[in-house]
């Protein structure tokens, strides 16, 4: 899925009743994944499940990804694999899940 198709699903994603999305295997790329983060922003506190599994969408995007994660107040699960997040883009979500769980206790 490139940037036009997340544009396209911009609606579903700005409903205040979104509370899990799936985008396993959409062949999503990496310079989609700004334009998905800021689509979700405004419910990001609702998001439940987040579930990016293979797709090829790399370290840089796993990084983005977890920019967006302190916003996820709800979030329950999160799932990235297969997007070849390599160490750099796990570091960055461990650290601001980290972050979660401090700020939340």
């Amino acid at each position: 899925m490139d940037t036009q198709g997340i544009q396209v699903l911009h609606p579903l994603f700005q409903r205040p009743t979104l509370r899990c999305l799936r985008l396993t295997n959409t062949r999503m790329l990496a310079e989609s994944m700004t334009t998905l983060v800021v689509a979700l922003i405004p419910n990001a506190s609702r998001l439940k499940a987040l579930m990016l599994d293979h797709n090829l969408i790399g370290p840089d995007s796993v990084v983005t990804i977890a920019r967006l994660l302190p916003s996820c107040t709800a979030l329950e699960s999160l799932s990235y694999a297969g997007a070849h997040a390599r160490e750099e883009g796990t570091r960055a979500v461990c650290q601001r899940l980290t972050l979660m769980a401090i700020t939340n206790s």
